[in-house]
Protein backbone atom coordinates (compact mmCIF):
# COMPACT_ATOMS: atom_id res chain seq x y z
CA UNK A 1 0.00 0.00 0.00
CA UNK A 2 1.27 3.16 -0.45
CA UNK A 3 0.74 6.67 0.33
CA UNK A 4 0.99 9.57 -2.37
CA UNK A 5 1.24 13.82 -1.57
CA UNK A 6 -0.91 15.94 -3.88
CA UNK A 7 1.84 16.07 -6.75
CA UNK A 8 2.09 12.60 -6.32
CA UNK A 9 5.11 11.84 -4.66
CA UNK A 10 5.02 9.16 -2.41
CA UNK A 11 4.58 10.00 1.58
CA UNK A 12 4.20 6.73 3.30
CA UNK A 13 3.93 3.08 2.53
CA UNK A 14 2.56 -0.04 4.72
CA UNK A 15 2.69 -3.83 3.72
CA UNK A 16 2.24 -7.35 5.80
CA UNK A 17 4.66 -10.09 5.72
CA UNK A 18 5.55 -12.98 7.20
CA UNK A 19 9.17 -12.44 9.02
CA UNK A 20 11.20 -15.48 10.37
CA UNK A 21 10.91 -16.31 13.69
CA UNK A 22 7.63 -14.98 13.33
CA UNK A 23 6.17 -12.92 15.81
CA UNK A 24 2.55 -14.26 16.65
CA UNK A 25 0.63 -17.25 15.74
CA UNK A 26 -3.02 -18.22 16.22
CA UNK A 27 -3.89 -20.71 18.91
CA UNK A 28 -3.64 -23.00 16.03
CA UNK A 29 -0.63 -22.22 15.20
CA UNK A 30 -1.22 -20.24 11.93
CA UNK A 31 0.97 -17.36 11.16
CA UNK A 32 -0.28 -13.69 11.98
CA UNK A 33 0.81 -11.36 9.34
CA UNK A 34 3.09 -8.50 10.37
CA UNK A 35 2.25 -4.88 9.17
CA UNK A 36 4.98 -2.41 8.52
CA UNK A 37 4.79 1.08 8.37
CA UNK A 38 6.59 3.70 6.94
CA UNK A 39 5.64 7.31 6.74
CA UNK A 40 8.34 10.19 5.63
CA UNK A 41 8.52 13.22 8.23
CA UNK A 42 6.59 15.61 5.88
CA UNK A 43 3.37 13.09 6.49
CA UNK A 44 3.40 12.73 10.01
CA UNK A 45 0.94 13.99 11.98
CA UNK A 46 -1.25 14.53 9.34
CA UNK A 47 -3.46 11.25 8.82
CA UNK A 48 -0.80 9.68 6.39
CA UNK A 49 0.04 6.86 8.64
CA UNK A 50 -4.01 6.00 9.77
CA UNK A 51 -4.84 5.89 6.34
CA UNK A 52 -2.24 3.41 5.40
CA UNK A 53 -3.07 1.36 8.54
CA UNK A 54 -7.15 1.60 7.69
CA UNK A 55 -7.00 0.42 4.15
CA UNK A 56 -4.08 -2.40 4.89
CA UNK A 57 -6.48 -3.67 8.06
CA UNK A 58 -9.66 -3.78 5.35
CA UNK A 59 -7.43 -5.73 2.49
CA UNK A 60 -6.35 -8.03 5.24
CA UNK A 61 -9.69 -8.44 5.86
CA UNK A 62 -10.61 -9.17 2.29
CA UNK A 63 -7.61 -11.65 2.29
CA UNK A 64 -9.46 -13.57 4.74
CA UNK A 65 -7.16 -12.65 7.86
CA UNK A 66 -9.00 -12.10 11.20
CA UNK A 67 -5.94 -10.19 13.09
CA UNK A 68 -2.42 -8.23 12.17
CA UNK A 69 0.26 -7.77 14.19
CA UNK A 70 3.34 -5.44 14.93
CA UNK A 71 6.03 -4.77 16.33
CA UNK A 72 7.23 -1.20 17.75
CA UNK A 73 10.33 0.11 19.60
CA UNK A 74 8.41 1.04 23.31
CA UNK A 75 9.44 4.54 22.54
CA UNK A 76 8.19 5.40 19.25
CA UNK A 77 5.73 8.17 19.15
CA UNK A 78 3.60 5.73 16.18
CA UNK A 79 2.74 3.24 18.74
CA UNK A 80 -0.21 5.49 20.42
CA UNK A 81 -1.64 5.65 16.68
CA UNK A 82 -1.87 1.78 16.92
CA UNK A 83 -3.57 2.01 20.51
CA UNK A 84 -5.90 4.72 18.72
CA UNK A 85 -6.11 2.01 15.76
CA UNK A 86 -7.25 -1.01 18.14
CA UNK A 87 -3.91 -2.74 18.45
CA UNK A 88 -3.12 -3.72 21.81
CA UNK A 89 -0.41 -5.42 23.38
CA UNK A 90 0.01 -8.80 22.46
CA UNK A 91 3.60 -9.54 24.26
CA UNK A 92 7.77 -9.20 23.58
CA UNK A 93 8.44 -7.65 19.89
CA UNK A 94 11.23 -7.51 17.87
CA UNK A 95 14.38 -6.49 19.72
CA UNK A 96 15.18 -5.54 23.39
CA UNK A 97 13.04 -2.93 23.59
CA UNK A 98 10.31 -3.86 21.24
CA UNK A 99 6.42 -4.45 22.03
CA UNK A 100 4.32 -6.98 19.77
CA UNK A 101 1.05 -5.72 19.35
CA UNK A 102 -2.26 -7.11 17.79
CA UNK A 103 -5.08 -5.91 16.23
CA UNK A 104 -8.19 -8.19 15.43
CA UNK A 105 -10.53 -7.44 12.25
CA UNK A 106 -14.12 -7.68 11.65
Amino acid sequence: MLALDHDDHPVGAAWWHFREPLLLVTPDGAPVPELVVAVMPAGRGRGVGRSLLDALTARAAQHGYDQLALSVHIHNPAARLYSRSGFVVAGKGRGPLGVAMVRHLP
